[in-house]
C-alpha cells in the first residue's frame, strides 16, 4: 500500500497564508524542504503546491523539483527524481499548484517509509533570469 503527499506547503511555517518572506531560488542557491516518511508505507507525491513570484519580469519560467534522500536532513547523493514544470510567474507572490499528471518521474518515484528525504528547487535557467 502506498500513501501520497499531495502538497508541500512552502506558504510560511505551514500556515497557509502566503509568506512575506521566503526565498530567492538564483544561481548556485536552491530551496527545499526536508521530511520524514511515516514508517508505515511506502509514498508517492501526487500533488504539490508553492508560493512564488518573479522578482524582476511577470513572465513563463521553468521551474525545477528534484527529489534527494538525506543525512541529518541536508540532501544527500544522486537525484532521486526530478521534473521540470513551467509557470507563469507574476510579480505578486501567488499559489502554483502541479498535480500528479504534471509531476512525472517525481510522481511515480516511490519513497520507502521511515526514510528522510528533501524536495528542492533549482534556479531557472540564467536565460530567464
Amino acid at each position: 500500500m502506498s500513501g501520497s503527499v499531495t502538497a508541500f506547503d512552502n506558504s510560511g511555517n505551514g500556515t497557509a497564508t502566503l509568506a512575506s518572506g521566503g526565498g530567492t531560488i538564483t544561481t548556485g542557491l536552491y530551496r527545499g524542504y526536508s521530511f520524514t516518511t511515516s514508517v508505515t508505507s511506502s509514498w508517492e507525491i501526487d500533488g504539490l503546491t508553492i508560493a512564488a513570484k518573479a522578482l524582476g519580469s511577470a513572465g513563463s519560467y521553468t521551474l525545477t523539483a528534484q527529489l534527494y534522500a538525506t543525512s541529518s536532513d541536508i540532501p544527500v547523493g544522486a537525484v532521486l527524481a526530478s521534473v521540470s514544470m513551467s509557470v507563469s510567474l507574476t510579480t505578486t507572490r501567488s499559489y502554483y499548484s502541479f498535480d500528479k499528471a504534471t509531476l512525472g518521474a517525481l510522481a511515480t518515484y516511490t519513497m520507502s517509509g521511515g526514510t528522510g528525504y528533501a524536495l528542492t528547487f533549482a534556479p531557472p535557467p540564467s536565460s530567464q533570469g
